[in-house]
């Protein structure tokens, strides 16, 4: 049975002289940190063959924790999606190079997800899971020989780092299952983007309290009104 998700219409703005807007979902949905499904020997061997962040990045196995080992000091887990349709992308990857085009969201989905969950982490007193490898710094001191992260602080470690099977999670409790682009087949590219993290936290929320949560996110390049109408941050009401 899937959670209740908050879903709200966001448009991102981005900085500079052409400003541009994506219009994005927002959603939101909160469970019991126990019931999300890991498996860290399984994403351990996946990542070790198939990424090339392992071992070169703080924030990705093998120095990563287990989920198992950091959910064991919360009870819940806040996970936050933003999806990005296909029909809304500014170059439609059907033209010209489709994995260039497809992957032109990592300019601003990775950073913009990471900032969310930092506001909604100051709220909650909790802990940030993002989503693909820590962008704490601009070049990971993992890369050379010395093994030790400059900025701990700023340190993130990925919901699928710690072990999270992010295809069942999402698959199970949400609205949006995982899909990817088939670089072999221009048939076969999906019909929307998803960047996934999550916060654990302590906090018993109600239905209304999670919709007052989604205020937190409207702020700096996010906002709650699109081109032509008022841009606006601020409690969202429904």
């Amino acid at each position: 049975m899937h959670p209740m998700i908050h879903k709200k219409r966001a448009f991102y703005y981005t900085s500079g002289s052409q400003e541009k807007v994506y219009p994005l979902e927002a959603n939101i949905f909160n469970l019991t940190a126990d019931l999300l499904p890991c498996d860290y020997e399984k994403t351990l061997q996946a990542c070790q063959s198939g990424c090339n962040s392992y071992r070169f990045n703080g924030g990705c196995p093998p120095y990563s924790p287990t989920y198992r080992t950091l959910s064991a000091h919360y009870a819940y887990a806040l996970v936050l999606y933003y999806k990005l349709y296909l029909r809304d992308f500014p170059v439609r990857p059907e033209t010209g190079q489709a994995y260039m085009n497809w992957t032109f969201t990592e300019s601003f989905m990775p950073r913009l997800l990471l900032n969310t969950l930092y506001s909604l982490a100051r709220r909650l007193a909790g802990y940030v899971l993002s989503s693909g490898h820590c962008i704490g710094c601009k070049k990971c001191n993992f890369q050379g020989e010395i093994k030790i992260c400059r900025k701990p602080d700023r340190r993130t470690y990925s919901l699928e780092a710690v072990g999270v099977n992010i295809v069942e999670m999402m698959a199970k409790y949400s609205d949006s299952p995982l899909i990817w682009l088939d670089q072999e087949s221009d048939n076969r590219i999906p019909d929307y983007q998803l960047r996934v993290g999550a916060v654990l936290h302590n906090t018993p929320l109600t239905w209304e309290e999670q919709e007052a949560l989604f205020g937190s996110i409207f702020r700096r390049n996010l906002r709650k009104s699109g081109p032509g109408q008022t841009k606006s941050g601020g409690r969202i009401s429904r």
